[in-house]
């Protein structure tokens, strides 16, 4: 008997609650075990790079490739490249179908950056910092064609790449540029803060209050004569009033700050209203085209419609709704006494920015909770309204005598239709003018809507 007992085998429950526990097992194992593997080719991957890279460095050093123009993003077709161990670069996936290293020269020393795709579609499809390279830079289901040789590093205007056949050849100008410092691609932005900012010297000599704001002290003796406009300080992540960036507003993906916007408050939670930094008109009607009490087809919003930027000029901006309600002063669709009825909604057609609005600029104090009376619309009275937002003023007689006196706004006045609510950069704050009057001396300065998804701050 004890014999028998000996030679029993394993019962049928035994041997399921074993293979239930090796299957539980594989269940956590194989996931662990996958991704391990999945990080180590990573990690080869960026080896690979790195080797790659170095292959490059050491033929810049040798002087094989000339690459010392500052102004130039060079492109190495990796083809032409070798590490010690192989004279083809391959992935630990695959055979690579398409790959870079991007070389910068700044004067003193040389950046290496890295961008490709092997054939099973994995690589690094944003160009990045060889240095700066990690598993998590590997990524997956990446096509070919997106793969760029034709991107500026950090502002630089041309490639030259140096193509499958080893050989140098210069490109056209680039049509996109990236951020060196992360390596980020900005494609798909249309601002990015500015890094350095408008000044000016004030030459203002009038008497008027704003001198005690464009460089003068409140009792009017001068202390300094440089105004910067916007922001010094500011913090990623946050938009701030006055916050100034460079925006490629016409598509040539070039951020110059000659495309220079300032942030004045949002449209709603997910776009942002910019201003621009000068006007696009100084007057358009004079006393032979303008005629008083003329009604709201000369004045108004319309008066410098045309001046506009259109869509075919500022390519990469659009009006969230270009339709908008024209409004006085105090929120009423309503001029002469209440008795006429303003245009509305007023369209904006084909035009890629529209005008300042009262209702932009009292979201800046509603914020604040600054000058109630401005609130309640007491603005013609109140000098030094906006004093501590410079940029709003900038290429205005605010500094410099014989500029013009400011910019419309897109409202016009309640108790007369020849009169529109302007920036009066004068007395710095928010007044009414003759729109009739060649002698308003005002403009249009062009206001962009932008998502805040396509604002780098």
């Amino acid at each position: 008997m004890n014999m028998k007992m000996k030679n029993k085998g394993f019962t049928l429950i035994e041997l399921l609650a074993v293979i239930i526990i090796l299957g539980i097992l594989m269940i956590i194992a194989i996931p662990s075990v996958t991704s391990y593997i999945s990080n180590s080719r990573k990690n080869a991957y960026v080896t690979s790079i790195k080797q790659i890279a170095a292959s490059a460095r050491n033929m810049v050093n040798q002087g094989n490739y000339s690459m010392y123009d500052t102004d130039v993003t060079y492109y190495i077709d990796t083809s032409c490249l070798k590490t010690e161990n192989t004279s083809k670069f391959r992935s630990p996936y695959g055979e690579i179908e398409k790959a870079y290293i991007a070389v910068t020269y700044d004067g003193s020393s040389f950046s290496y950056y890295f961008t490709g795709v092997d054939e099973t579609g994995t690589g690094v499809e944003k160009i990045s910092l060889v240095d700066s390279l990690e598993e998590n830079s590997i990524v997956s289901d990446i096509k070919a064609e997106s793969i760029n040789s034709n991107i500026g590093i950090d502002g630089r205007g041309y490639s030259i790449l140096i193509d499958g056949n080893c050989k140098k050849n210069e490109k056209e100008k680039v049509n996109k540029k990236i951020n060196s410092i992360t390596g980020e691609e900005l494609r798909d932005k249309v601002c990015i803060r500015a890094t350095t900012l408008h000044t000016s010297e004030c030459t203002q000599t009038s008497s008027d209050d704003n001198c005690r704001y464009a460089g003068y002290t409140e009792s009017g003796s001068k202390h300094t004569t440089t105004i910067t406009y916007g922001n010094e300080n500011t913090t990623d992540g946050v938009l701030n009033i006055g916050d100034a960036f460079d925006c490629d507003v016409d598509g040539n993906n070039m951020y110059d700050d000659d495309e220079r916007f300032y942030y004045v408050s949002d449209l709603d939670d997910d776009t942002a209203v910019l201003i621009y930094y000068s006007n696009v008109l100084n007057q358009e009607l004079d006393n032979k085209t303008g005629v008083q009490n003329a009604g709201y087809s000369k004045n108004g919003p319309e008066f410098g419609y045309k001046n506009l930027p259109d869509t075919t000029n500022w390519v990469n901006v659009r009006l969230k709704n270009n339709q908008r309600t024209i409004t006085n002063e105090y929120g009423e669709n309503k001029t002469n006494n209440n008795t006429d009825t303003i245009v509305s909604p007023f369209t904006y057609t084909g035009k890629a920015a529209r005008y300042l609005a009262l209702e932009d600029i009292k979201k800046i104090y509603e914020k604040k909770g600054w000058d109630k009376t401005f609130v309640n619309y007491n603005y013609t009275t109140t000098k030094g309204l906006l004093k501590d937002y410079s940029f709003f003023f900038e290429n205005t007689s605010f500094d410099k005598s014989g500029l013009i006196g400011g910019y419309w706004l897109e409202d016009i006045k309640r108790d007369g239709d020849h009169r529109n609510i302007d920036i009066y950069a004068l007395h710095v704050s928010v007044g009414n003018n003759r729109t009739y009057d060649r002698n308003a001396g005002r403009g249009v300065r062009p206001v962009i809507e932008v998502p805040k998804d396509s604002i780098k701050y």
